[in-house]
């Protein structure tokens, strides 16, 4: 059976809509379920791919909502695709900031709206620019918001990756703009959310300079991670069934109790 899927908005600050989409176990379209279930954001949040989307999809996130009894909530805010410039323009000079707040606010409001989605078993998924910015949500969000993070090739700071792609959405932003999203500055939060950091070797987009920063920082304050590392592997990480079954043996052990 595929999952049922809602799609849905909610009001953002000064203006602005989150598109939202929400896969749920078949079993369990009913907003006054009883039952409560672990809830997986699936984030990239920046320019590029819509996530919320009505797009027919089979994939990790399907498989994880029918076998695995998860929801998976997927946002769109600021810094979309397809939305305009107003949304497209919001992140110019400042990737790393009002992108990462609405997906921390959008996924609030959904859970306060379907009581059945478990807050304490909050987990957050992202790759590239999605690690990026799940690592950022666990860092931003209070204190133990989000249980569980997976995070996977993610840019550790944009002062360290291709030129072309940070100029054109940073401009002439000065160093403080580029260490404000900084995801090794402010890594605290990883000793009450645990953490997965995924990374290909042979990354030639995302290079393993970006982990081994956040790797560095994380052992510097004393805080306990989870690390799988693919020697000769790419930015796509091609042992795909390897990584599917790490992940979901981390959220097994780390979110769904």
């Amino acid at each position: 059976m595929l999952p049922f899927v809602m799609s849905e908005t909610f009001p953002l600050k000064q203006g602005y809509e989150a598109r939202v989409k929400i896969l749920l176990p078949p079993d369990q379209p009913s907003r006054s379920s009883s039952r409560s279930i672990p809830v997986l954001v699936k984030v990239y949040a920046g320019p590029g791919p819509q996530m919320a989307s009505d797009e027919f999809t089979i994939g990790y996130e399907e498989f994880l909502v029918t076998s695995r009894n998860f929801a998976v909530v997927s946002i769109d805010g600021r810094g979309s695709n397809g939305r305009g410039w107003k949304y497209r323009s919001a992140i110019y000079g400042a990737l790393g900031t009002v992108e990462i707040d609405d997906q921390i606010e959008a996924i609030r409001q959904v859970i306060k709206k379907y009581p059945f989605l478990d807050a304490r078993r909050l987990s957050v998924f992202g790759w590239s620019y999605g690690g990026f910015a799940a690592a950022l949500m666990a860092e931003r969000a209070p204190e133990a918001f989000f249980k569980c993070a997976i995070s996977v090739a993610p840019v550790a700071n944009f002062q360290y990756y291709d030129a072309t792609y940070s100029e054109r959405y940073m401009g002439n932003a000065d160093k403080a703009a580029y260490d404000a999203s900084d995801i090794t500055t402010n890594v605290s939060n990883f000793r009450k959310t645990h953490l997965l950091l995924v990374h290909g070797m042979y990354d030639d987009n995302v290079h393993f300079q970006h982990s081994a920063l956040l790797i560095e920082a994380l052992q510097q304050n004393d805080i306990d991670f989870d690390v799988m590392i693919y020697p000769n592997q790419d930015h796509a990480i091609v042992p795909r069934n390897h990584l599917y079954h790490k992940m979901t043996s981390f959220l097994d052990r780390c979110a769904k109790h």
